[in-house]
């Protein structure tokens, strides 16, 4: 399989071989158009967007219309700035069937563009079915930002300050951390936070306890894992 060929050849960063692999591919196989979508994808990744919209537009014409051709797509276009039409590529990539990570992603071009309605909307659908996770995980603070700039302003803050470990501002920072938890329990970072603190305080077993709910929270979190 030419294509799957090239697929690991562009994987592996070795872009030459990958491009002269699915060059090689005529009009008439049956690869054609997986062939002209993966070109699009890596011309994309590579911030070549005259390639890329040329292979996109063969790829659309031999019929393909995975998420993944859609979403390189919107990114490169969010990579340039261009947010109305990233968030189009974007939810064109969700129609067909694409991860929640591309949600994150439409939300963020719709923040960056000015719609902080929509991009709440989008935060919320996506918060709906992913609970857990590192994608989840980065909707949940993106909302916090949202709906609340200030108390992630003084999140922040204190999460500098527990890791200060100066005994003066360990009260602060946990009520803090506390208050953002009254927002929104299910906020890593918070939950993070009081373990930093605990641990500060050589209270093991408290930090654990919460070092374990990030964990419950976003299984892997390398942070949380290290501490």
């Amino acid at each position: 399989d030419v294509v799957r060929l090239a697929e690991l050849y562009a994987n592996a960063g070795a872009v030459a071989p990958a491009l002269a692999h699915l060059r090689r591919i005529a009009a008439t196989s049956a690869a054609y158009g997986a062939a002209q979508e993966l070109l699009a994808i890596v011309a994309f990744q590579r911030g070549d967007l005259g390639a890329g919209e040329e292979a996109f537009a063969r790829a659309i014409a031999a019929g393909s219309v995975s998420w993944e051709l859609h979403a390189s797509h919107g990114a490169a276009r969010h990579a340039k700035g261009e947010t109305a039409m990233a968030a189009a590529r974007y939810r064109d990539a969700i129609a067909a069937g694409g991860p929640a990570a591309v949600r994150l992603n439409l939300a963020r071009v719709l923040l960056a563009a000015g719609d902080r309605m929509a991009a709440r909307a989008e935060l919320e659908t996506l918060l709906a079915t992913e609970r857990t996770g590192e994608v989840a995980s980065h909707a949940r603070r993106l909302r916090l930002g949202l709906g609340a700039p200030d108390l992630e302003r003084d999140l922040e803050r204190a999460g500098q300050a527990a890791l200060a470990g100066e005994v003066a501002g360990l009260d602060e920072a946990q009520a803090v951390f506390d208050r953002t938890l009254g927002t929104d329990p299910d906020l890593w970072e918070a939950h993070f936070g009081l373990g930093i603190v605990a641990r500060q305080r050589a209270d093991g077993r408290a930090a654990e306890r919460a070092f374990r709910r990030v964990l419950e929270l976003w299984p892997d979190q390398p942070d949380a894992l290290h501490e």
